[in-house]
């Protein structure tokens, strides 16, 4: 009954019973809980303008409620969180979730993750980490290219179209006719191919030089051209070849034809060209910036005077021509968005974001740029640079931005796996509101008697009080792991080369970093319980130090690569996770054997508090849990991709952070998931406080700081 009540009060005529049915957020958690995010929505849109805040917060986060629901953790928690912002229910779920006396996690304070208020609608995509967005002529649909070799159709409301399948390879590319009636896809399987609008294939372009980067149709839709690594092919919209240049020789990524169809651009890692629509270069654009792009100093914002600049490559990561053919955008490889001529002459340089990714587009008036951010947020800009909105919700890098024909949506694609539709307007309305702080982070610690917690990412070491606030911050220098002594003397970060830096407290360098290995790796490390001594591991190495960094010993080359360390709580012994195997290793460096081995690449370790169980994280199963003697005594799962392991100071519990952005609470006496909530982005390690009332997840969104509700 529950199910169809908004719909038979609807129908029966009682608006004033379905509006007040949608205000009770018992009604609203049932309704996702039951039937899914989309039959809430339809509930909601039945009870009109009183549910569009929250109908919006929905739309938003369906791809995280909806994956709730799937990963078996409970909606509750995960619409409590979305629901922050929201005036009033928010407030009502908690009440609702202590009155209940189940197990969950809270957010302490406003989540990292929470998406820039005109963000209408997120499409999840499964698997695929997006890689090229196209728009349908009418701005009713979109397509979408993935990584999995597969190109996803929605209409903006969710509705699926007919995918595109038959790729064998990720597709790199997609472009839609200007009216319509042919689509067109490129992919690393070396093809091109042409589909018809009911996602029939047409033809397939298969005689290329090599893997086609990139793909676009004439605007009268007669022909098109992909372009790769050292050539650009010409097509007809039938698939028949018309030519391939045999001086096209640069890298190509990304193509842009003009609206007249005469020419087009085509840019990559060293250049931009320009190219006739019969295939004969027009010109190679001369580059010239301010030579502080070059490294060779100068004011930020200089764009000319003698002196002032210097010529070299003009490459760039996208490319898009204005509506009216007289100029064109690129984002260039120095993270400025450029503005040239239709002549290939310098028109502007903006330097007020910098620009990272492939996602570029202008609106249709010409007046305003939508362009990817380095922080993973897009910057939607004035022709003349000046920043009018900055759309956070993100949390990979973005591949595709497409305006709706009338300028007034915006649709994007990402790394993260989604396509999220915003509203332009009414973000311009609000103006270039500052984004969340973006940390990207990797590492997580807590001090041993709760004071603060410790992460590390791109922006460097962190330091957060217990309820979630920045307390200090160290140097700005990318770091990959953390550690903090158990008295929060130090805190140990380790750089992606395997070299260490000591901090104090406050964020300070103890001693200067000692430099690592060169390349880059994925390092990690652990400081003993007794505080002690210290393990840092680089590709196949892992060192023991003192508690001032001197090296006491070095375990032997592993045969791949160590991924996770775990320290028993006697400080006796070292837990070293190598591929697919775990190895127990004593503080003075002696091996202690073999302990197990599992079927996926070990990612995350933990020794339970009282050492007698190891728990393994895997990239593609179940967590496993063994004794010493290295018999398995339990599966938890699986997850996809634990990447984060903690015992609960009691050793009751087991919490597991995964990438995909799910956190869980184990009760490891039952084998079986207590609570648990999904975020946005993926998630890179966790860690209890002392006390066992809170817990710590490192994101790409940021910290995740939860109370941990653990029931009545």
């Amino acid at each position: 009954m529950l199910r169809n009540a908004v719909r038979l009060h609807a129908e029966a005529g009682d608006e004033d019973a379905v509006r007040e049915l949608v205000r009770d957020v018992t009604w609203l958690a049932s309704r996702i809980h039951h039937s899914g995010v989309e039959a809430a929505l339809e509930d909601l849109d039945r009870a009109g303008g009183a549910a569009a805040s929250v109908a919006r917060v929905l739309a938003g986060s369906s791809h995280l409620l909806e994956s709730a629901r799937e990963l078996g953790v409970g909606v509750l928690p995960t619409l409590a969180a979305r629901l922050h912002a929201a005036p009033g229910l928010g407030a009502d779920l908690r009440r609702w979730l202590i009155e209940r006396g189940s197990p969950w996690l809270e957010h302490r304070g406003t989540p990292p993750d929470l998406p820039h208020q005109a963000l209408l609608r997120t499409h999840r995509t499964g698997s695929a980490r997006m890689t090229g967005l196209a728009m349908s002529p009418d701005g009713a649909w979109v397509a979408a290219a993935g990584d999995h070799g597969q190109v996803a159709r929605r209409h903006l409301d969710d509705t699926p179209l007919r995918g595109l399948v038959g790729h064998e390879s990720a597709v790199t590319s997609v472009a839609v006719a200007p009216d319509g009636t042919w689509l067109a896809t490129a992919s690393w399987d070396r093809t091109v191919r042409l589909w018809e609008p009911d996602g029939r294939q047409r033809a397939v372009l298969d005689d290329l030089p090599g893997p086609p980067e990139t793909v676009a149709i004439a605007p009268d839709g007669t022909w098109g051209v992909a372009g790769g690594d050292g050539f650009l092919h010409f097509f007809s919209a039938d698939g028949t070849p018309r030519g391939t240049p045999e001086d096209a020789w640069e890298a190509y990524e990304a193509v842009a034809i003009a609206p007249d169809g005469t020419w087009l651009a085509a840019t990559g890692p060293e250049t931009t060209e320009l190219w006739n629509a019969d295939g004969t270069r027009r010109l190679t654009v001369e580059a010239i910036w301010p030579e502080e792009e070059a490294g060779l100093g100068g004011d930020e914002g200089d764009l000319g005077g003698e002196g002032g600049q210097v010529s070299g490559d003009n490459g760039a990561d996208a490319v898009a021509v204005a509506p009216s053919g007289e100029w064109l955008a690129l984002l260039s490889r120095h993270g400025t968005v450029r503005l040239l001529n239709a002549d290939g002459t310098r028109r502007a340089e903006s330097h007020t974001v910098f620009t990272h990714g492939t996602g570029l587009a202008i609106a249709p008036g010409g007046r305003r740029l939508a362009v990817s951010t380095y922080d993973d947020d897009i910057a939607v800009l004035d022709v003349d640079g000046t920043v009018l909105a900055r759309l956070n919700g993100h949390t990979d890098t973005i591949t595709g931005l497409a305006f709706t024909p009338d300028g007034g949506l915006l649709v994007s694609a990402s790394g993260d796996r989604t396509v999220r539709v915003w509203d332009v307007d009414a973000a311009v309305r609000t103006g270039p509101t500052e984004p969340p702080a973006h940390h990207d982070l990797r590492g997580v610690a807590i001090a041993g008697d709760g004071s603060y917690v410790a992460t590390v990412g791109l922006s460097g070491l962190t330091l957060w009080n217990p309820d979630g606030t920045v307390r200090a911050r160290g140097p700005r220098e990318w770091l990959r792991s953390v550690a903090v002594a158990p008295d929060g003397a130090y805190v140990l970060g380790v750089d992606p080369e395997g070299g260490i830096r000591l901090h104090d407290p406050d964020g300070a360098l103890l001693r200067a970093p000692e430099p690592g290995a060169e390349g880059m790796m994925e390092p990690t490390s652990a400081i003993s319980p007794d505080g002690t001594w210290m393990a840092v591991a680089a590709d196949r190495t892992v060192r023991i130090l003192t508690r001032d960094g001197e090296l006491h010993a070095t375990l032997q080359p592993h045969e791949e690569d160590v991924t996770a360390l775990a320290v028993a709580p006697d400080s006796s012994w070292l837990a070293v996770a190598s591929g697919y195997e775990i190895r127990r290793w004593t503080r003075d460096g002696r091996p202690l054997g073999r302990l197990a081995e599992t079927g996926s690449l070990v990612e995350a370790l933990a020794v339970a508090p009282g050492g007698g169980l190891v728990a393994v994280g895997t990239i593609g199963g179940p967590v496993e849990l063994f004794d010493l003697a290295g018999a398995r005594t339990a599966r938890l799962g699986p997850d996809d991709w634990v990447s984060g392991l903690a015992f609960s100071p009691d050793g009751t519990r087991l919490a597991t952070a995964a990438r995909p952005g799910c956190l869980r609470v184990w009760d490891v006496a039952a084998y079986a998931t207590e609570c648990g909530i999904v975020v946005d982005g993926e998630l890179h390690g966790c860690v209890w406080h002392p006390d066992g009332s809170a817990l710590y997840a490192a994101g790409d969104a940021g910290l995740f700081a939860f109370t941990y509700h653990r029931g009545t």
